[in-house]
């Protein structure tokens, strides 16, 4: 009973998370030259500070000042669709999950919180990225710009959920049938938002409010949803497995087929 008491759902996720991390560091030492990497990443790095340096301090480029806001929103909506949620069940758990409830919404809440973290920061680092342009080329104050970053980051993580919600539900072809028209809606949505939110604080700061509410919704629709134990587990599997998948597939050679030219073959010796 005492070791029921201090076993929480949360520090199940927190372990599995943990777990999870140190798998794919471990996947990532077997694959990486860390000596290579540290020549190649270093010039790379400071030739990537000097150029975004001169962003800032040189007149800009002639694709800068000639690259359409929706162009530019079109790209970003691009990275919003990498990454994924990720909430640490496994099939082991069908039993056990399935008899407590409170611990599969922990486990599910505490992903969506991790998914949201995850995008809300990728998308800083973009705006970050692109900052020059949003300051130089479409004239937006220091405050616009944040307000761009948690713009899309709300806007990552509502896409992020609502394809998931989608992905555990449906497999094959009904799948992909649902997920084109919704990633071609967020998209088109964003874009023509942002386009309508330039250079007003107070519709960027409305388009956050909605994107938030919208973001509240789903969350709690998936925080509802029954019956999506099995889709939770094979998409949970799929992401953990995504980068595993990518590094061996650059460390590991497909084996080549044999050739006929050099295959023998014996017969038996008759007496």
């Amino acid at each position: 009973m005492e070791t029921s008491q201090r076993y929480t759902p949360f520090r199940l996720y927190r372990r599995r998370r943990q777990e999870h991390f140190r798998e794919q560091m471990k996947n990532l030492k077997l694959v990486v030259d860390w000596t290579v990497w540290v020549y190649l990443l270093v010039p790379g790095l400071l030739y990537l500070i000097g150029w975004y340096t001169s962003l800032w301090t040189k007149p800009l480029p002639a694709w800068a000042t000639g690259l359409p806001l929706p162009v530019l929103t079109g790209l970003i909506d691009i990275v919003m669709l990498t990454g994924g949620v990720l909430i640490f069940v496994e099939e082991a758990d069908v039993l056990f999950l399935k008899s407590r409830p409170l611990w599969m919404r922990t486990l599910m809440r505490q992903g969506l919180y991790r998914a949201c973290l995850q995008h809300v920061g990728k998308m800083i680092l973009v705006t970050a990225l692109t900052a020059p342009l949003w300051s130089r080329a479409y004239e937006m104050s220091n405050l616009q710009i944040v307000l761009m970053a948690v713009w899309f980051g709300a806007i990552a993580s509502f896409q992020a959920i609502t394809l998931h919600m989608t992905k555990v539900r449906l497999t094959g072809w009904r799948r992909w049938i649902q997920m084109i028209p919704l990633v071609i809606g967020i998209g088109y949505m964003t874009i023509h938002a942002t386009s309508w939110m330039h250079g007003q604080t107070w519709k960027i700061i409305l388009g956050i409010v909605v994107i938030m509410l919208l973001l509240i919704t789903v969350g709690q629709m998936r925080l509802l949803m029954k019956g999506t134990f099995e889709g939770d587990v094979r998409e949970d599997l799929r992401s953990r497995l995504q980068l595993t998948a990518l590094m061996l597939s650059r460390a590991v050679s497909k084996p080549k087929a044999p050739s006929p030219k050099n295959t023998f073959y014996y017969l038996p010796q008759t007496a």
